[in-house]
C-alpha cells in the first residue's frame, strides 16, 4: 500500500514523505539484487559451459526427443564428428536416468571404440534434458580381452591353451545328440626328443621351433577342426564330423609329410618327428578328461616304441592305464616302507677264471604279489618321477653289500650298478655318488656305474664333465647294452670309459650270428677297453666268447639274480662253475 500511495503522489507531483524515501532505496535495492542474481547466474552458466567444453570426456545434451542441443570438443573428438553435423539431430545413444551403461560406437574413420555411459537429468536454457557424459574406455576394454585371450591361450604360439581347448571339448560332447549317427577324433601330439633340439640349439631357437610347428600343425586342419597347445611341446586337435579312419588318417598323413625336410630356424636346420595319440569318440563319449587322457596314453604307448608314428587307443590302453594308477600308488607306498631290495648277478673274468663283480639289479619285494621284475615296475617309476631315489636304493645297497663282502675276508669284487639317464643329469650327481661311497664306507675303485649311450650323447659337454668328476674319484665307467644305441667311435674316444657291454640281443645270436659280437670285441681292444658280454646262457656261447677274447660275462649259464645270502654262498663254492670255462689257447 505504501509503494501505490508513494506512486500516487508521485504522478500528482508530490514530493513524498520519509516512509517514501525508505519505500523508494528498497525498491532499488531489490533491482539492484535482481540485477546481481542474475549476473551471477549468468557467469554460473558461462563456468558450467567452461567446464563442459574442457571436459575430458564427451558432455553431450539430449532432449526428451534424443534432439542434441549441445555437444563438447571430447565428443566431437570421440566421434570424429564435426558439432555443426550433430546439434539439432537425433543422436540415438540409449538414454537411462541414473545408470551407468557400456556400448560400442564407430568413429567415423570405422575404428570401433568402447564407451561408458552416465545419464543425469538437468536444465538446460530452462529446457528439461539430459546430460550424457561419454568416456572413452576402449584402452581399458582391450586390455581386459588382451587378459581374457592371454589366460586361455598359448602364450608362445597364440594357440587355445588346454583351458579353453577342454571347455570347447566340454561343449561339443553337450551339443552332441545322444543317437546322433556321427563321431570325432581327438588326437595328442608330442614332439619327439624336443629336449635334444633345446639342448643343441638352445631355449630361444627351440621355441622359435614350437611356434614353426604349432602353424604347420594348424596349417593341416580344417577350419572346423581346434587345435590347442598344451604346453611344452604337446598339442592337441579335435576333429569334427569324422565318418571314418580316412580322414584322420589324411591329417596325420600332412602331417607327417611336412616333416619330411628340416625345420629351418635362424641358421639351424632341425628334423623333427611326433608321437600321435588317436582317440575316436561318437556320442556316447561324454567326458572331456577321459577322451584326452585315452589320447594321451595312446600317444605315450606308440612313443614307447620310438615315436615317429601313430597309435589309435583301444580297451587294452585303458586297463593298462588304471593299472599303472595304482602300480603308481603302490610303488610310493613301496618306497615309504623299504619294499625295494637288489638282487647280485656275478660278473666273470674268463682270463682270471674267477667271479670278479657282480651287478646289482633291483626288485621289489611286493606284499601280496611277491618278488615284481624290474622290466614291470621300472617305466612307471621313471614316468612319476621317482627313478632318483629308487636308484639311489640300488646304489646304497650295492656299496653296502659290497663293503660287507669285503669286510670278511673274500677277494674284493666291484659292484656294477645301473645310472638312469635322469639320475646321471642331476647336477650333484657327483656329490651323491661321494656321499653314499663314504656313508657305506666303499672303496671308490670298487665301483663301476653303468649307463646307456643315449643318456650321454644328449648333452655331450655337460656330461663330459660329470664323467670326469667321477673317474677322477677313482670309479671306473661301463656302457650298457653296446649296439643299440648310437655306438659312435668318436665319442667312445671322447669319454673316459672303462668298459663296454655287448647288449644281450647279439650275444643270444651266437654262435651263428657272430659278426657284431667279434667287431665289438675287435673295436673294444683298439681302445683299449674291458669288453663284458651279457646274457650268456650256452656253452657255444661262452666258447665263443672266449675264443675271440672277450675279457668278462654274466648270464644264466652261470648264475640268475639271487639274494646277497645266495650270493656270498656262490662266492665260497663257484669252483664248479668257473670249471665251465675253456682251457689253453684261444
Amino acid at each position: 500500500m505504501a509503494d501505490k500511495q508513494y506512486l500516487k503522489e508521485k504522478s500528482k507531483g508530490g514530493t513524498g514523505d520519509k516512509a517514501s524515501v525508505r519505500v523508494d532505496k528498497k525498491h532499488e535495492f531489490l533491482e539492484k539484487s535482481l540485477k546481481k542474481t542474475k549476473e551471477e547466474l549468468k557467469a554460473s552458466e558461462e563456468r558450467f559451459k567452461n567446464i563442459i567444453e574442457k571436459n575430458a570426456d564427451g558432455i553431450i545434451v539430449i532432449d526428451s526427443d534424443g534432439v542434441v542441443h549441445f555437444i563438447n570438443p571430447a565428443s566431437e573428438a570421440l566421434f570424429g564428428l564435426e558439432k555443426k553435423k550433430i546439434l539439432g539431430k537425433s543422436f540415438g545413444l540409449p538414454i537411462v536416468e541414473g545408470e551407468s551403461s557400456e556400448m560400442t560406437v564407430v568413429h567415423s574413420d570405422g575404428e570401433i571404440l568402447w564407451v561408458e555411459l552416465r545419464v543425469v537429468e538437468s536444465k538446460w536454457e530452462d529446457k528439461s534434458v539430459s546430460l550424457v557424459s561419454v568416456r572413452d574406455i576402449t584402452r581399458r576394454k582391450r586390455a581386459e580381452e588382451q587378459l581374457i585371450h592371454n589366460a586361455f591361450h598359448s602364450e608362445l604360439t597364440d594357440l587355445p591353451n588346454r583351458a579353453l581347448f577342454m571347455d570347447r571339448l566340454g561343449q561339443f560332447c553337450e551339443r552332441m545328440e545322444p543317437n546322433e549317427d556321427s563321431s570325432f577324433a581327438l588326437l595328442f601330439v608330442d614332439i619327439d626328443r624336443f629336449k635334444v633340439i633345446n639342448d643343441s640349439i638352445g631355449l630361444t631357437a627351440g621355441n622359435k621351433v614350437l611356434v614353426t610347428v604349432a602353424k604347420m600343425l594348424e596349417s593341416c586342419l580344417s577350419k572346423v577342426d581346434t587345435i590347442a597347445h598344451f604346453g611344452g611341446d604337446e598339442f592337441a586337435i579335435l576333429m569334427e564330423n569324422i565318418k571314418d579312419l580316412g580322414g584322420v588318417m589324411q591329417v596325420v598323413n600332412r602331417i607327417q609329410s611336412n616333416l619330411v625336410s628340416p625345420v629351418k630356424v635362424d641358421s639351424h636346420e632341425v628334423y623333427v618327428s611326433m608321437s600321435i595319440g588317436i582317440r575316436f569318440g561318437d556320442s556316447h563319449s561324454y567326458d572331456p578328461q577321459a577322451l584326452v587322457r585315452d589320447a594321451e596314453n595312446a600317444m605315450h604307448r606308440i612313443k614307447e616304441k620310438g615315436g615317429g608314428a601313430y597309435q589309435i587307443f583301444d580297451q587294452e590302453m585303458h586297463t593298462r592305464a588304471v593299472n599303472n594308477v595304482q602300480l603308481e600308488l603302490e610303488i610310493r607306498r613301496a618306497i615309504e616302507r623299504e619294499e625295494f631290495l637288489v638282487y647280485y648277478q656275478p660278473i666273470v673274468s674268463l682270463s682270471e677264471r674267477r667271479i670278479t663283480g657282480f651287478e646289482a639289479l633291483i626288485r621289489w619285494q611286493h606284499p601280496e604279489r611277491g618278488i615284481v621284475s624290474p622290466g614291470e615296475f621300472l617305466p612307471i617309476v621313471n614316468e612319476i618321477g621317482m627313478i632318483i631315489p629308487v636308484c639311489e636304493i640300488s646304489l646304497r645297497a650295492a656299496c653296502r653289500q659290497n663293503r660287507i663282502w669285503n669286510s670278511i675276508g673274500l677277494p674284493p669284487i666291484y659292484a656294477s650298478v645301473n645310472i638312469s639317464a635322469v639320475q646321471f643329469s642331476q647336477n650333484d650327481f657327483a656329490d651323491s655318488v661321494a656321499r653314499i661311497l663314504k656313508d657305506t664306507g666303499l672303496d671308490p675303485g670298487l665301483l663301476v656305474l653303468e649307463l646307456v649311450e643315449d643318456s650321454l650323447i644328449e648333452d655331450v659337454e655337460a656330461n663330459l664333465k660329470i664323467l670326469h668328476e667321477v673317474r677322477e674319484m677313482g670309479i671306473r665307467i661301463s656302457i650298457d647294452d653296446f649296439g643299440t644305441g648310437y655306438s659312435s667311435l668318436s665319442y667312445l674316444k671322447r669319454f673316459p670309459l672303462n668298459t663296454i657291454k655287448i647288449d644281450r640281443s647279439f650275444v643270444m645270436e651266437l654262435p651263428d650270428d657272430s659278426e657284431i659280437v667279434s667287431a665289438i670285441i675287435t673295436m673294444g681292444k683298439s681302445l683299449k677297453l674291458k669288453v663284458l658280454a651279457e646274457g650268456v646262457e650256452t656253452q657255444e656261447q661262452l666258447n665263443f666268447l672266449y675264443n675271440f677274447g672277450c675279457d668278462e660275462i654274466q648270464g644264466y649259464l652261470f648264475s640268475r639274480p639271487i639274494p646277497a645270502e645266495e650270493f656270498t654262498e656262490l662266492l665260497h663254492k663257484s669252483d664248479s662253475l668257473l670249471s665251465m670255462i675253456p682251457t689253453g689257447d684261444k
